[in-house]
């Protein structure tokens, strides 16, 4: 027994319960055997990710991830994505900073639309869970129920990292689980990217009640570009910057940076060699049939928003038949939406590639605010505000900056 003892290092002598773990990983965390309820199993699987090394991913290639594309963690673990200082400070703040929190934090990085946030965001869960951290994140119709977060909490007796993604879309819920996990003294920090406009629209009330530790992300620095210049040489998507010499690819970045070009953008007209708008423009305007080229637009005037089409809406909306949709309009759009599933539902809905693309194919598609308010009327026209996806889609629609951000000129309201 000595010598046994003397062979196992401690640290593999925890509690494993390796026949269920490929079933539910959280129970890696356990420190005793005790079951966990029905009602956790549910939301592991719906609401929240544990985020590990081992968890299932669609993979991703590296041409889709650079083109803007988040099909969710392919490629994270594919490394496409280039390390930034944001997400080493992030880490620090993270795991260093809040290891033993005795009351609810909260962490932000924020920054610009298009600088990288949700990828920082995502790469820092991964480390932080390759680290050993108990890490979740938030699915974007995720639910936040304060007794899930209790249980997981008297299960592993450690801190819980929640991830969470555009956290204006969430506030209210995010709010709810730290006020409770305040007073119930729950080890819960929260790590959350916003663009700056909407936390500073939507988020006042969560931050007056958690002031946020900040972490700026912006603009690429020359040694972040040049890391991100090896990978895609090493993926062979350098395109248009191919055979240049370093110093010259470093300068056609710092360029687009300092016009203040967004990093989606300024990948797409760097390697591509043509502005962005034009990209995109070709895309829509090649679309055939017809129908395929409104299921677009009408797809991107709701993500634009930053919320999904419902597949039953676009539907109604477009007065296609669900089975017309992968037999006749999916092809011709092929690379330009993703299909997402809502877990509380089980129906599927559509994105763009990027709200970015979306802004710019409803601005393209609609050139004056006669055209715009045509197509917003046909989107809101085919919503039901029955399903919670559908309310959403209508709320932020209809949010003041939103349509403002959508119009070229917005009258006053009148008195009455």
């Amino acid at each position: 027994m000595q010598a046994l003892d003397a062979a196992i290092p401690p640290l593999w002598r925890r509690i494993r319960f390796s026949s269920d773990l490929g079933a539910f990983p959280l129970r890696r965390f356990y420190i005793s055997q005790t079951s966990e309820s029905e009602k956790l199993i549910r939301a592991l699987g719906r609401d929240v990710t544990l985020i590990q090394g081992d968890m299932p991913y669609e993979k991703q290639t590296a041409e889709s991830f650079y083109q803007g594309y988040d099909l969710g963690w392919g490629g994270i673990f594919a490394h496409y994505d280039v390390r930034r200082k944001a997400e080493d400070d992030l880490l620090f703040k993270a795991l260093l900073e809040n290891e033993q929190p005795d009351s609810p934090k909260l962490l932000l990085v924020r920054g610009p639309a298009g600088a990288g946030k949700t990828i920082a965001l995502k790469r820092t869960a991964v480390e932080a869970a390759a680290a050993g951290a108990l890490v979740l994140w938030l699915e974007p119709n995720g639910g936040l129920r304060s007794e899930d977060f209790l249980e997981i909490s008297e299960l592993t007796r450690r801190p819980i990292y929640l991830f969470v993604d555009e956290i204006a879309l969430h506030v209210e819920k995010v709010l709810a689980l730290m006020l409770a996990a305040s007073a119930k003294g729950l080890p819960l920090v929260v790590v959350a990217a916003e663009r700056d406009a909407d936390w500073y629209t939507y988020c006042s009330r969560l931050e007056d009640e958690f002031p946020p530790t900040i972490v700026r992300i912006g603009n690429l620095s020359e040694v972040e570009i040049s890391n991100l210049l090896d990978n895609l040489e090493r993926f062979e998507c350098l395109g248009a910057l191919k055979g240049l010499p370093r110093a010259e690819q470093i300068d056609a970045f710092l360029s687009k940076e300092r016009a203040d070009r967004q990093l989606l953008v300024a990948l797409h007209e760097l390697t591509q060699g043509k502005p962005f708008e034009e990209i995109v423009s070709f895309e829509h305007e090649r679309i055939n049939p017809e129908r395929a080229r409104q299921l677009y637009l009408d797809i991107a005037t709701m993500h634009q928003f930053g919320v999904s089409a419902r597949a039953g809406s676009v539907a109604r909306i477009s007065n296609i038949e669900f089975s017309e949709f992968e037999s006749e309009l999916f092809k011709p759009l092929a690379n330009m939406i993703k299909v997402v599933e809502d877990k509380y539902s089980g129906d599927y809905a559509y994105q763009t590639r990027h709200a970015r693309v979306a802004q710019i194919v409803f601005r393209m598609a609609c050139p004056d605010d006669a055209a715009k308010a045509t197509q917003l009327q046909r989107i809101l026209g085919g919503l039901d505000v029955g399903y919670a996806s559908d309310r959403r889609v209508l709320e932020e629609i209809t949010r003041g900056r939103s349509l403002a951000n959508a119009f070229a000129t917005v009258e006053p309201a009148r008195e009455l």
